[in-house]
């Protein structure tokens, strides 16, 4: 996956760290690279996916390239902000990285540290990061395989592998053989695994990634419907059209009308309020 961050952040390795106080709501959005919010102080709700989360001090938040968070505050809150790619992650924590996951009283007692690390050119300070960065990531990793296993849902690293490289790259031309390649498994095994671990084909699979992906921009976004539907990962509109129709029973352009939100709505990438 290419470098994503926005264009006015420039880093060697893909990660930025700010400490940031949110002054007021924030509209629906969505990045294409991953985020954390962890939470210093304040109050107010963050909805994750239609699904909302109280903000509170300690609160740890993990955002991955799939998931679209409104922010809407009792006052000030003040947060430490990561934004990073995946290419510089080891593969073994990069692969449990599938899923949001909100870790709530979580400790981090280096965020003055990460910061001025950050904003110093001291030496070694990369490493420090990445290393300080990488704690959070096995507890992150840690709490989704916890999510996990109380739901039922154990996969194997191949499909772990599989469902992290799908979930980075869905909007492309993502093709069974490919993601077959990264798992070192013949085409045909590997099919048959995915749909055995995710009682859901490859393509299955893909397709519910792209429609929910499409679902979020329609609500969320003043896009068009046919830029939604490219920018989804369809090639075809036709096809998105019919796909969207038989999962959610109504066409994208109705489905926009009954559940979009004006008022949350964004059409160019925004940034925090920082003081």
């Amino acid at each position: 996956m290419r470098n994503t961050l926005p264009s006015f952040i420039t880093t060697k390795t893909g990660i930025v760290v700010t400490d940031r106080i949110l002054k007021e709501d924030f509209p629906g959005h969505s990045h294409d690279y991953y985020e954390i919010e962890y939470i210093i102080s304040g109050k107010g709700y963050i909805n994750i996916n239609d699904v909302q989360y109280p903000i509170k001090e300690n609160t740890l938040f993990f955002f991955t390239p799939l998931d679209f968070e409104k922010i809407e505050i009792d006052g000030d809150v003040k947060l430490l902000n990561i934004s990073f790619c995946p290419e510089w992650i080891h593969e073994s924590i990069a692969t449990e990285l599938i899923s949001y996951t909100v870790i709530n009283d979580y400790i981090f007692p280096y965020t003055e540290r990460i910061c001025d690390e950050y904003r110093k050119n001291k030496r070694f300070n990369q490493t420090i990061i990445e290393n300080m960065l990488t704690i959070m990531l096995v507890d992150i990793s840690r709490n989704i395989r916890e999510k996990e296993i109380k739901q039922g849902n154990r996969y194997d690293k191949n499909i772990r592998k599989a469902i992290n490289y799908m979930h980075l790259n869905f909007k492309n031309n993502t093709t069974l053989n490919e993601v077959a390649k990264i798992t070192y498994l013949s085409p045909a095994y590997f099919s048959t695994t995915f749909k055995k671990s995710t009682n859901m084909s490859f393509l299955q699979y893909l397709t519910d990634l792209r429609l929910k992906y499409a679902r979020r921009l329609l609500i969320n976004t003043k896009m068009s419907i046919t830029d939604i539907c490219y920018n989804s990962g369809f090639s075809s509109f036709s096809n998105f059209s019919r796909l969207f129709k038989e999962k959610y029973k109504m066409t994208p352009k109705v489905y926009r009308k009954l559940y979009s939100n004006p008022t949350t709505q964004f059409q160019k990438p925004i940034d925090y309020k920082i003081e």
